[in-house]
């Protein structure tokens, strides 16, 4: 069994896919065995979108893995022995009028029918996809992500009087202004990962918060803010998985997260479980955190077991199921 991967061409400013399946691939070592087909051109145009499909279609095998981004390949991959991993549909949300309906027709509608296999992070992602693409439920497998880089328990004391909180990302659905509205008047410093807008720097200012932020990290200095942070507030309005929410849980630290899908699901027990679009809401989840000693050991030791779902062994070990489910499946179909 040989499985080929099919990835986006390289873009310095994305790389949280080609990271995932970097880890989960190593842990796919010795079986099966897999060839990496990065698409020789940018998803753009229909030109180049054309000549990636020309490539992928050259260089299908046993076993076909879309491993994101590019869905449109499945149109040129064979139906029976192809998967797609679908991370999330958010950009359907954002997008309006033909733009929106070329995304999803090409993206997601065509290649989701065509296939037999399609896989996503959450069963968040699964219900968001089988609202915009009706289709059969049984063949979308959830697979979620795994852990991506060394983390491991950095003991300090939790700081009481001025807690590090950290911060990551800054795009919309990350809900900057909600968090900052709730900081008001707490005793903290506020570390972001990511280079804030002059409105979302307006709003922290506005609510008189410390803050810094820190952009284009490597992930071992992502790792490294893990471990100089006494807590993570991640009250995101919308996700496919919520990776920073394990990565916290595996740095010891306590959560306060969304108590919504998939950052509940992901979170599991080890997180304070918040209202993201309530301020006050937001404010008592953080204030908890800083105050119970006693809790917050609780979801910290909570975090740590939880965050074993996510080992990259475990995921790979699914993944490698299913392909021997795809072969099993083509063998007995002739």
């Amino acid at each position: 069994m040989e499985v080929q991967f099919f990835s986006r061409k390289k873009n310095p400013a994305f790389f949280s896919i080609e990271e995932l399946f970097g880890v989960i691939q190593q842990n796919l070592i010795p079986c099966p065995a897999f060839q990496n087909h990065i698409m020789p051109y940018e998803s753009t145009g229909i030109k180049k979108r054309w000549l990636n499909g020309l490539f992928a279609k050259k260089h299908a095998g046993e076993i076909n893995h879309i491993t994101g981004d590019i869905h449109y390949l499945a149109l040129f991959l064979p139906r029976r022995n192809t998967i797609l991993t679908i991370h999330d549909c958010g950009e359907l949300d954002k997008q309006k009028g033909i733009k929106k309906f070329i995304l999803w027709l090409f993206w997601f509608y065509l290649p989701v029918k065509r296939l037999r296999y399609i896989t996503v992070i959450s069963e968040a992602t699964r219900t968001h996809l089988l609202q915009y693409v009706k289709t059969n439920p049984n063949k979308i497998s959830v697979i979620p992500n795994c852990l991506i880089g060394n983390y491991s328990i950095s003991c300090r004391p939790f700081n009481t009087n001025k807690p590090a909180i950290l911060h990551v990302g800054i795009t919309p659905n990350k809900n900057i202004e909600r968090v900052a509205a709730a900081l008001e008047g707490i005793s903290c410093t506020l570390t972001i990962i990511g280079k804030p807008s002059t409105a979302q720097i307006g709003v922290l200012n506005h609510y008189k918060i410390e803050f810094r932020y820190k952009s284009a990290l490597s992930r071992q200095e992502v790792i490294a803010e893990y471990a100089a942070c006494d807590m993570l507030v991640f009250a995101s309005l919308l996700e496919g998985f919520g990776l920073p929410i394990i990565e916290a849980q595996a740095s010891g630290r306590p959560v306060v997260t969304s108590n919504i899908l998939p950052m509940s699901s992901t979170a599991g027990k080890g997180a304070s479980l918040v209202n993201p679009y309530s301020v006050p809401d937001i404010r008592q989840g953080i204030l908890k955190v800083i105050q119970d000693k006693a809790y917050r050991q609780h979801i910290v030791d909570a975090g740590l077991e939880n965050c074993k779902r996510f080992d990259p062994g475990r995921i790979a070990e699914q993944y490698r199921e299913l392909y021997k489910k795809i072969m099993t499946d083509n063998n007995s179909s002739g």
